[in-house]
C-alpha cells in the first residue's frame, strides 16, 4: 500500500493548477485553408470567421464566390468589380468550427471562368468571445446583422450578430478602455472608435478606425494637435468609393470658474471638425461659441467634467449639421460652412415648443436621427428628468408655427431606463429598433408601436458598456436597415 505525503499531494495540486493554466492560455483553433496551384485562400485579420479567396484575374470585371458550408445549398457572395490583375474575394459569416468548399467565378463579358474548389476548416472564436450570443426572448426579430462593440478584459472588439444569434463577424481593435460608435459607413467599411476616453479625459490614444469588410486597416481619423478625439460620432461623406469629408468631434480642457456654486476646475468642452479629400481638418463651430456657462443653470445635469457633451450627428435634407448635445437636452441645426446656429430644439434657448408630449420633450437624448419624411427620430434616455424610463421618440418640426409634435414613442412593458448610451432605427419596413445598449438589449416595435420582438446579448458577465446596437442588412456591402 502506497501513502501520499502532505507535500507529494501539494506538488500534484500545483502541477495540476500550472497544466490548467497552460490549458487555459493556449490559443483556440484557427482558420486553415487548403488551395489548389493558382489560387490563394487566407483567413481575414483578426477575423477567423472570414475567408479571402485570391486568384488571377487578367481581363475578368466581375467576380463573385459561389460556396457551400458544412455541404448545404451553393450560396453566393455578391458581385464585385474586379481591379487589377488579381481579384481577392471575401466569404465573410461563416459559422465556428463549419466547413467551408468554395469557387471564385469570374466573368468578362458573358464569358465565365470558375476557379478549381478551396476548402477550408472555420476556426473557433476567440476565448474572449465564446460563448456569447444573441439570445432572442420572445418574438421575431427582422433580418440582418447587430452591429456593436464590446470590451472584453482590456482588449476591444466590433462584433456582428446573424439572424440565430452567433457573432457572424468580429474584428480585433487591440488594447482600450473604451469602444464605441461602430457603425458601417455608405461605402461599406466599418467604423470604430477606440481609446480610453468617455469624451473629457485627457487621452492621446483615442482614435476612429475604418476597416474593409475583410478587416484590413483603410485609415485612422484624429482631431488636430491641441485636441483630444471625441468617440462618439464619424461621419463620412462619399463619391463613388472616394472620400469627400469626414465630420467628427474633439475636444479640448479649459480651467473655469463656474456658476451656480459648482465651484471651478477642469471642463471639457467640444469642437466639430470636418476633414476634406486631401486631409485637412477645419473646425465648423466649437461649444464654447454655442453656449454659455449660464446655460448651465437651465439644464437639468450636473456634469463636473464634460461641458456640451456631443453624442451623435446627422445631415439635414440641405446639407447641414443636425448635432445631439446630451447635457443641454438640445439638438442643434448648425449651417455646415459656418457655423452658424439656424435653430435649437429643446433646452435652454430653445426654437420650439413641444406638442402632444405628456413628458414635455426629451432629456440626455442620443442618436439623433432624421428620417426621410423629414420627422426627427430620436433615443430620449431621460437621464435626471423624470420619469426615469428610456424611450425612442418622433418630432415633427413645424418651422412656421415653431412647434416640435410627439409622432410616436416607443417603451417596452415593463418599462427600461439607461441613463447613457442606447440608439434607434427605422427601417424600411415601417418597423422600429430600439437599443438599450448599455444593457446590450435590442426591442423591436411595428408601426403601431406594439413590441414585438426582444433579444439580449448572454453568455459574459462583463462586456463593457454598450454604445449602439444597429442593423446591418449586408457585411458585404452598404444596403438601407
Amino acid at each position: 500500500m502506497t501513502t501520499t505525503t502532505p507535500l507529494a499531494l501539494l506538488l500534484a495540486a500545483l502541477a495540476a493548477l500550472a497544466a490548467g493554466c497552460s490549458l487555459v492560455q493556449r490559443p483556440t483553433r484557427p482558420t486553415r485553408c487548403s488551395a489548389p496551384a493558382g489560387l490563394s485562400a487566407t483567413p481575414a485579420p483578426g477575423n477567423r470567421l472570414a475567408v479571402i479567396l485570391g486568384m488571377a484575374a487578367a481581363g475578368a470585371d466581375s467576380a463573385r464566390v459561389l460556396f457551400r458550408v458544412d455541404a448545404g445549398p451553393e450560396r453566393a457572395t455578391p458581385f464585385a468589380p474586379v481591379r487589377g490583375e488579381r481579384v481577392r474575394a471575401p466569404v465573410l459569416g461563416l459559422p465556428a468550427g463549419a466547413r467551408l468548399s468554395a469557387r471564385i467565378e469570374l466573368w468578362a463579358g458573358s464569358a465565365r471562368r470558375l476557379s478549381p474548389p478551396v476548402t477550408c476548416a472555420i476556426g473557433a472564436l476567440p476565448r474572449a468571445l465564446a460563448g456569447i450570443h444573441l439570445q432572442t426572448r420572445y418574438g421575431q426579430r427582422s433580418g440582418g446583422y447587430i452591429l456593436t462593440e464590446m470590451l472584453r478584459g482590456r482588449t476591444g472588439y466590433v462584433v456582428a450578430f446573424d439572424s440565430l444569434g452567433r457573432i457572424a463577424w468580429y474584428h480585433d481593435l487591440g488594447p482600450a478602455h473604451s469602444t464605441g460608435d461602430v457603425k458601417q459607413q455608405p461605402n461599406g467599411d466599418i467604423t470604430a472608435w477606440a481609446g480610453s476616453s468617455f469624451g473629457y479625459q485627457p487621452d492621446s490614444t483615442g482614435r476612429f478606425v475604418e476597416l474593409r469588410p475583410t478587416g484590413r486597416l483603410v485609415r485612422e481619423f484624429r482631431a488636430p494637435g491641441g485636441y483630444y478625439t471625441d468617440p462618439h460620432e464619424l461621419r463620412l461623406v462619399f463619391a463613388g468609393d472616394t472620400l469627400q469629408a469626414a465630420y467628427f468631434f474633439g475636444y479640448d480642457l479649459r480651467h473655469v470658474r463656474r456658476l451656480g456654486g459648482k465651484g471651478d476646475g477642469w471642463l471639457a468642452a467640444h469642437t466639430l471638425f470636418r476633414r476634406d479629400a486631401a486631409g485637412a481638418v477645419t473646425p465648423i463651430v466649437s461649444g464654447w461659441q454655442l453656449f454659455s456657462l449660464a446655460d448651465t443653470l437651465a439644464a437639468p445635469h450636473d456634469d463636473m467634467h464634460d461641458f456640451e457633451h456631443p453624442n451623435s450627428l446627422d445631415f439635414d435634407t440641405d446639407g447641414n449639421l443636425l448635432v445631439s448635445f446630451r447635457n443641454f437636452d438640445q439638438v442643434v441645426k448648425i449651417d455646415a460652412r459656418t457655423g452658424a446656429v439656424l435653430w435649437r430644439l429643446g433646452g435652454p434657448r430653445s426654437d420650439f415648443r413641444f406638442v402632444g408630449d405628456p413628458l414635455g420633450g426629451f432629456a440626455g437624448q442620443h442618436y439623433v436621427r432624421l428620417l426621410d419624411d423629414g420627422d426627427i427620430l430620436l433615443y430620449d434616455n431621460r437621464w435626471s428628468r423624470p420619469p426615469l424610463a428610456s424611450r425612442a421618440a418622433e418630432y415633427r418640426l413645424d418651422l412656421a408655427r415653431h412647434t416640435a409634435t410627439l409622432v410616436a414613442a416607443f417603451r417596452t412593458h415593463p418599462r427600461r431606463y439607461t441613463d447613457s448610451t442606447g440608439s434607434v432605427q427605422r427601417l424600411a419596413s415601417g418597423y422600429t429598433l430600439v437599443a438599450y445598449a448599455h444593457d446590450y438589449l435590442i426591442a423591436e416595435f411595428n408601426p403601431r408601436g406594439e413590441e414585438v420582438a426582444e433579444a439580449a446579448v448572454t453568455g459574459a458577465k462583463k462586456l463593457g458598456v454598450g454604445y449602439r446596437m444597429l442593423v446591418v442588412p449586408s457585411l458585404y456591402r452598404y444596403e438601407l436597415p
